[in-house]
């Protein structure tokens, strides 16, 4: 959703014409948190009559200490009937305008500034799943997120760094993350040294890389599309649908996430041993993946039997009971079918790590269809159930045709 304040300081929001101050803001993204919306955009004018540089940057400030997940910055326009220009009212010149664009640039400069630490610390992040050691990689993010924390209280907090105090402290968190692993790398782990030889850039490899990786990217790019679709049948089913449905999905991934990491330990060791045509490890790995899942699923279903009404309480508060019964009977419905989720983390990724990412993409078309398809229903038929069910539907459709691949591969290798 969005919350458009303009701005943050009362007297330009009186002459501009709003009614609300920036009190009735706060409150609204306080609200906005508690409905259980996961992604809130924030619309600031820059030039408003009024205002001066200073106050917005306090106004951006207190933008990013609300936790927007994205904040666009216009520039003021006006037509020739406008009230603003028939009235006279001080409007700050060329100059003023450019201060405030420079403030807002400034933190995406500093935050692209950070793409080569946060490059370092995943690609390292990986590594750790290879080595069989993702509690380092846990770890490290432990520490990279407690620096971040500290460093916003420091920066932001005491020494009132605004923006740039906001994305330095993102910047060196993620690179002392980095800097942890690049020290455990070449210190812990026997056999790698750190010469001209081993930087030497090889194209065959980048290639390789990419012909695995790029697919996969898309093959989630393109299952987002259905989200996408999906969201506006929800949309469609009016607020009471929206908020109950967002606040189950959150709920939802947060059970959902270790099937997703067990999903990347597949493709590691399916790749691992794929490389050493051990085709008989790569069965044992996928049926151990398969019962790992299903007893998982197993015991978030019990978990979620007992706790769904304290988690939606948790993240609603004190909501709408129609909100709450909607995110109850959201965790009740997908929670009974997790285990196709967890089957398709599995066979997705064992068929990446058998080298087919490009054929992968055709399990997000799976998912794209499901979701539309379950997107329709909800608003002609089957109504909020049949937002419950659209993930698993997709989940089925895009492992139908991972199992199917997989199991194709499989036969043909031992051919």
């Amino acid at each position: 959703i969005s919350v458009n304040p303009q701005s943050l300081e009362d007297h330009v929001l009186t002459a501009i014409g709003r009614r609300h101050t920036a009190r009735d803001v706060e409150e609204a993204m306080a609200l906005a948190t508690g409905m259980g919306f996961p992604h809130v955009n924030m619309d600031l004018i820059a030039g408003l009559p009024e205002d001066t540089p200073e106050g917005f940057r306090r106004t951006l400030d207190k933008c990013l200490s609300y936790g927007a997940d994205n904040i666009t910055v216009h520039t003021l326009s006006l037509k020739k009937g406008s009230r603003i220009l028939l009235e006279n009212f001080t409007i700050p010149s060329a100059e003023a305008v450019g201060e405030m664009l420079d403030y807002a640039v400034r933190y995406g400069r500093l935050l692209m500034a950070s793409l080569p630490t946060f490059i370092l610390q995943n690609l390292f992040q990986s590594f750790f799943v290879t080595a069989e050691k993702p509690h380092l990689g846990f770890a490290f993010t432990v520490a990279a997120g407690g620096t971040n924390m500290v460093l916003d209280v420091l920066l932001v907090g005491m020494l009132h760094g605004g923006v740039e105090g906001a994305a330095i402290a993102t910047v060196v968190s993620q690179l002392f993350s980095g800097l942890l692993c690049t020290w455990w790398f070449f210190t812990r782990v026997e056999g790698i040294h750190f010469t001209r030889e081993n930087c030497v850039l090889s194209a065959g490899h980048c290639g390789r890389l990419a012909y695995i990786g790029l697919p996969m990217g898309f093959e989630y790019s393109v299952s987002a599309i259905g989200a996408f679709i999906m969201q506006d049948a929800i949309n469609l089913l009016g607020s009471t649908a929206v908020a109950a449905q967002t606040a189950g999905e959150k709920i939802r991934q947060m059970f959902t996430v270790p099937m997703a990491s067990v999903g990347t330990a597949m493709a590691t060791y399916v790749g691992q041993n794929h490389g050493a045509h051990r085709t008989d490890r790569v069965r044992q790995g996928i049926r151990d993946g398969c019962i790992l899942q299903l007893c998982y699923c197993a015991a978030a279903w019990v978990v979620l039997f007992f706790v769904k009404g304290w988690a939606v309480g948790l993240v609603l508060g004190d909501a709408d009971p129609a909100v709450t019964s909607g995110a109850v009977e959201y965790l009740t419905v997908i929670s009974v079918l997790f285990c196709i989720n967890g089957l398709l983390m599995v066979f997705r990724n064992t068929l990446q790590g058998l080298g087919y990412s490009v054929q992968a993409v055709i399990s997000g078309v799976g998912e794209l269809i499901g979701r539309a398809l379950c997107g329709w229903l909800a608003v002609h038929s089957l109504g909020y159930f049949g937002i419950c069910i659209a993930n698993p539907i997709a989940w089925g459709l895009a492992l139908l045709y991972c199992v199917f691949m997989v199991t194709r591969v499989l036969k043909k290798e031992n051919a």
